[in-house]
């Protein structure tokens, strides 16, 4: 069966640390699900965010190596791979898709596993929903998690 997780973002906040809220919540996602053995990838808006995530994976853990690459920059070896759309996927088999775009792309519906975001705000989750609905449509079972703030 399907599966999809929507993740429910705190209004944001203002903080002392190097990187927001979501993108500590994705690192450790994208950490817990590599170390259980996943191929992940991670469906970034744009360019712009795809190579943020990929810095962050860099240094946000100084203790441990995230094997991961952008999409179409080598052999797609990495068992994470971040895309973004203006790339066209390849359509290699993964585990899991950690989706942080709006609208839902046709080829996400091969995927067993999805997480996905709700942001606190109205017109995101707006986009939210529509996401939501389109994974139930296509037969995920869906839960959503509360995220505490950190």
């Amino acid at each position: 069966m399907k599966h999809g997780t929507f993740y429910l973002i705190p209004q944001e906040f203002k903080q002392q640390t190097k990187f927001s809220y979501i993108e500590k919540l994705i690192c450790n996602l994208i950490s817990i699900q590599w170390r259980s053995g996943k191929k992940i990838l991670v469906a970034c808006e744009n360019e712009h965010q795809a190579i943020k995530i990929d810095e962050i994976l860099w240094t946000f853990d100084q203790n441990t190596f995230l094997p991961h690459n952008l999409f179409g920059k080598t052999v797609h070896a990495a068992p994470v791979i971040i895309y973004w759309s203006q790339c066209c996927y390849d359509n290699n088999p993964r585990d899991l898709l950690i989706n942080l775009m709006k609208q839902n792309m046709d080829f996400f519906f091969n995927f067993n596993e999805i997480i996905d975001f709700v942001p606190a705000t109205d017109i995101l989750k707006k986009w939210a929903r529509h996401r939501y609905q389109s994974y139930k449509k296509n037969g995920f079972k869906l839960n959503v998690i509360n995220t505490p703030i950190s």
